[in-house]
């Protein structure tokens, strides 16, 4: 009997010592290469937090969350990150951010449109000829076609925009300080969901230096001009200076995901577009593309 139990445990050894050693079927690809930054979208019925937990398992940082629709940025090494996330369910994929191209070196800085930059223009004699205007318009308005083509400078007689109208400006920024853009300017609702970007992983220049701390502008703020350009087309007010909008009653607010260089990347986008929802904002412009390589 003795011996019969020595021979179990005897064999018992071995086939134990087998299974110990024998290498994992689920073993992670090697994590390699620069951090770079991924975009990851999580699974359809998952949480962004469920996500965000697959991507620090993976060996990722996040750096931003969209919890609304579950749009997350994340930074972790560039090769072998998107191969541990395949194979999770609370991720339905995940992209490297990479530069698409380039502009070339010698190539000079466009100059400011001097449309975005009209009201620097208009200051001398706009207060001079206000009085010459019909009721509700601006000294410049006969230099906006714009105007005219949509017959806003008569619909507006009637109904010129009421300031309980919220509209939201998905640009560059919008200057709050600008004289026809101040009084319908609401910056407590005001947004930027951008941080500037010095220069790209090779080096290329995109937004330059940044202003402020953080590299995050003022919600009344705007290095490019375009969104403060829209943002009059739209609502810049009837004062008897410089131009005035489409709608000189409504209300304007900044909801910022344009770049200073003028680039719209995926997640500063998405999280002002939930953003407006979230916050009420009757109607939205977004006079731009997203750019594909971020």
């Amino acid at each position: 009997m003795r011996r019969s139990r020595l021979l179990v445990v005897a064999l018992a050894v071995p086939l134990i010592g087998g299974i110990v050693g024998a290498p994992a079927a689920s073993a992670q690809p090697r994590l390699s290469g620069p951090t770079t930054e991924f975009t990851v979208l999580a699974a359809e019925g998952q949480s962004a937090g469920a996500a965000e937990q697959a991507i620090r398992a993976a060996g990722g940082t996040v750096v931003k969350t969209n919890t609304a629709v579950g749009l997350i940025t994340a930074t972790a090494p560039a090769t072998g990150f998107t191969e541990r996330l395949s194979g999770n369910r609370a991720v339905f994929g995940a992209a490297k951010a990479k530069s698409i191209g380039a502009a070339p070196k010698d190539k000079a800085a466009p100059k400011p449109n001097a449309v975005e930059k009209e009201s620097q223009h208009s200051a001398p004699n706009a207060r001079k000829n206000a009085a010459k205007k019909p009721v509700g318009t601006d000294p410049l308005d006969d230099q906006l076609w714009g105007l005219k083509s949509v017959r806003s400078d008569l619909s507006r007689t009637v109904q010129p925009g009421d300031k309980r109208v919220k509209v939201g400006i998905i640009d560059t920024g919008v200057d709050g300080s600008h004289p026809d853009i101040a009084p319908n300017f609401d910056k407590a609702d005001s947004r930027n969901f951008t941080r500037d970007i010095v220069a790209d992983e090779t080096g290329t220049v995109v937004d330059g230096p940044c202003e402020y701390r953080g590299c995050v502008d003022p919600a009344d703020h705007d290095d490019n001009g375009h969104g403060t350009h829209v943002a009059g087309t739209i609502a810049a007010a009837a004062n008897g200076f410089g131009v005035s909008g489409v709608a000189p009653g409504v209300t304007l607010v900044n909801v910022r995901a344009g770049q200073d260089s003028g680039y719209f990347f995926l997640q500063p986008t998405v999280d002002a577009l939930t953003y407006a929802g979230d916050a009420g904002i009757d109607v939205v412009n977004m006079s731009f593309y997203v750019d594909p390589s971020k």
